[in-house]
Parts: structure tokens; C-alpha cells; sequence
């Protein structure tokens, strides 16, 4: 009996280390984006279609990495959808990107179930993950300053308050440098 918790444990472990997003290079705070890093936006943009990190400069971004399957993803959207909407000195653009493992017809029903207000981007290629790196575990999200400048990682759910108190932080900084 006990061998056959401890041959559950290693296959759940083996299985938790090889799941997509697991095992990858920590991207750091500090580190300059590519500005033609393109986002396959499906869900809640004028414009649906690619936009590239380009054309979020001069404002701030926070990139969440989320999944149709992850309950804590759901828990953040209330919050990510009020700093996308409430928060405006300065404002912030979120854009949530869904794991290349969702499929894309799940993640678009899911955004407009779930009445998501900011834009939704697929990975279908994984560049953005691999852009971003170090995504260990899912919600992770990524706060970008308007030069593209990734400034902030948040592993694990995020909230209204910290988002709100970072990007003040951070944009008064931000300022200082300008």
C-alpha cells in the first residue's frame, strides 16, 4: 500500500515537472522586451487580430498567463478586469494570454462566458511564453512599462491592491527616469 503512494507521488511529481510552462528560464525583472513580439488578440479589442508589444508602448501592460483549466485564473479576473478598467493615473492595459494547450474555440467561449472586458491573446506557437520565460506555474503575470521594459513578475494570483500600489510605485519611478 505505502509503495504504491510513494509510485503515485513520483508519477504526480514527473508529471507536475513536464507540463508545459514548467521547466523554462527566468526571465527577469529589467529585461527589454522585442517589440515586435505579436499578440494573436481574439477576444475584446477594436481591432481583433495580431498587435505587437509596439503597440503598447507609452503605456503600461500587464500580461497575465492564464488557462481555461486553472480555478486560481478564474479567482484574479474580477481583479485584473477592475485595473483594466477603474485604474487610469496611469492607465494600465491588461491582455490575457491563454496557455498554448487550451484550445482556441474553449478560450474564446470561455473569454465571452466569463465576460472578460480586456483583451485575450492565443500562444498557439508559444512565443510568448517564451518571450516572457519563466512560467512555472499558471496564473503568472507580468507587468511592462511603456518603453517595454519588463519591470514586475507576479507568480500566483494577483490582486486589484498590488497591481494598483506597483504601478503607482513603479510609474513614479518610471517618471523619474523620463
Amino acid at each position: 500500500m505505502i509503495s504504491r503512494k510513494i509510485d503515485a507521488v513520483a508519477i504526480l511529481a514527473i508529471l507536475l515537472v513536464t507540463q508545459p510552462g514548467c521547466t523554462q528560464n527566468k526571465q527577469d525583472a529589467g529585461s527589454l522586451l522585442d517589440a515586435n513580439l505579436s499578440f494573436q488578440i481574439i477576444h475584446n479589442a477594436p481591432a481583433e487580430g495580431n498587435k505587437t508589444l509596439a503597440d503598447f508602448r507609452k503605456q503600461w501592460l500587464l500580461v497575465n498567463f492564464w488557462s481555461v483549466s486553472c480555478p486560481p485564473c478564474f479567482e484574479e479576473i474580477p481583479d485584473l478586469a477592475r485595473a483594466h478598467t477603474e485604474l487610469n493615473n496611469p492607465s494600465i492595459t491588461v491582455i490575457g494570454v491563454a496557455m498554448a494547450y487550451d484550445r482556441p474555440d474553449v478560450v474564446l467561449q470561455t473569454a465571452r462566458d466569463v465576460n472578460i472586458p480586456y483583451m485575450v491573446s492565443l500562444d498557439l506557437k508559444r512565443e510568448i511564453e517564451k518571450a516572457f520565460s519563466g512560467i512555472t506555474v499558471i496564473p503568472t503575470s507580468f507587468l511592462v512599462n511603456p518603453n517595454g521594459l519588463l519591470v514586475k513578475k507576479y507568480t500566483g494570483t494577483v490582486t486589484f491592491k498590488q497591481i494598483q500600489k506597483d504601478l503607482n510605485q513603479l510609474n513614479q519611478t518610471y517618471l523619474e527616469k523620463e
